[in-house]
Order: structure tokens, then C-alpha cells, then sequence
């Protein structure tokens, strides 16, 4: 009898673990989509104008920087990542950054259709999403959400960029790799 429980018991567990959960109670989990470093412009486009390494030759200012971003944020770099729900029609776009000027605001652009490096001709930072202030340490995040409905179905290739407080420390300084996600169409 004591063997019987036992095999029915276990049959219950068993038969338990085999029904799938309903969809109604399945949680979405959210998947990683794209993930990208930053870097600083003027390692991605050396001898242009955004590198500003060699473009912004100022004075010594208050605190004794040289005003060469190279020498203000000599450890600054980042990283990206994109999340979505599978089969999503939206995007979260995670942007964490190190090393910048601390307590200060900074601008994020999106260059909408990706950079290619050394490319002067991709590097048109278009469209400013908005702005994060950095803590005390110079670390800063920023996150883009597009909710669902507001982009077009389609196939999307990014890059972002990151630009400084205020002159004379303006102008870009950190761009990602480009990421990329797809939005799906809107359900019938």
C-alpha cells in the first residue's frame, strides 16, 4: 500500500511538471537584444572632426585640465544594450557610461543609421533623445524607451553618442558600435 502512495504521488508531481503553464499566467521575459561598447570619438574617428582629441586645443582651465577631452575623460567609456520582449513592437535602450565629468549633464544622440568607423561620412550624431546627469564618481545611465506603436516595423541599425556637459568640454565624446533590433508589425 505504503508503495502504491508513493507511485501515485510521484505520478501527480510528474503529470504536474508536464502541463505547460496557460499563457495567461506565463511571464514574457525580457531578452537582450543587441549589446554594444562605447568608445571615445576620437579612437573611432582619428583625424576628422570628431576627434576631438587634436580639434579642441584650449587653455588650462580652473582646475588645471587642459580642456583636451583625452585628458578630461582619459578613462571614459560605455556600453549599450538593447532589451525586448520576444515578438515585441517596442525597444529599451540602456545606456551606461563611466569616466565622464562628474555631476554634470550630458546628451545622448542616436545616429539612425549606424556608423562605420574611420567614416567621417556616418558620423552625423541626428537625432538628441535626451540627457543624464552624472553622480559624483562619473558614472551616468540613460534609457530610451520607444513604447510600442511608435516605430515602424522594420529592421533598425543605431548608433549612440554621447556629447559633454557644457563648452568648452561640448561635443562628442563617446559613440557605441551600432546596435541593432528589429520591431515587429502591429497585430492584426
Amino acid at each position: 500500500m505504503k508503495s502504491r502512495r508513493s507511485l501515485m504521488l510521484l505520478a501527480i508531481v510528474a503529470a504536474g511538471l508536464a502541463v505547460p503553464v496557460g499563457t495567461a499566467l506565463a511571464v514574457k521575459p525580457r531578452g537582450i537584444t543587441d549589446t554594444a561598447l562605447m568608445r571615445p570619438t576620437w579612437d573611432v574617428f582619428p583625424g576628422t572632426k570628431h576627434d576631438t582629441k587634436y580639434t579642441r586645443q584650449f587653455g588650462v582651465d580652473a582646475d588645471g585640465f587642459t580642456g583636451r577631452p583625452d585628458a578630461l575623460y582619459p578613462y571614459a567609456d560605455g556600453d549599450v544594450v538593447v532589451t525586448q520582449f520576444p515578438e515585441s513592437k517596442d525597444v529599451t535602450i540602456d545606456v551606461a557610461v563611466t569616466g565622464m565629468m562628474p555631476n554634470a549633464r550630458h546628451t545622448v544622440w542616436f545616429n539612425l543609421d549606424g556608423i562605420t568607423d574611420g567614416d567621417i561620412t556616418t558620423a552625423w550624431s541626428n537625432q538628441y533623445v535626451g540627457s543624464f546627469t552624472t553622480d559624483e564618481d562619473g558614472n551616468g545611465q540613460y534609457i530610451f524607451q520607444a513604447p510600442a506603436g511608435t516605430m515602424a516595423q522594420g529592421d533598425y541599425t543605431y548608433a549612440v553618442w554621447i556629447n559633454g556637459p557644457a563648452w568648452p568640454y561640448a561635443g562628442s565624446l563617446l559613440v557605441s558600435e551600432n546596435i541593432q533590433f528589429h520591431i515587429n508589425p502591429p497585430n492584426p
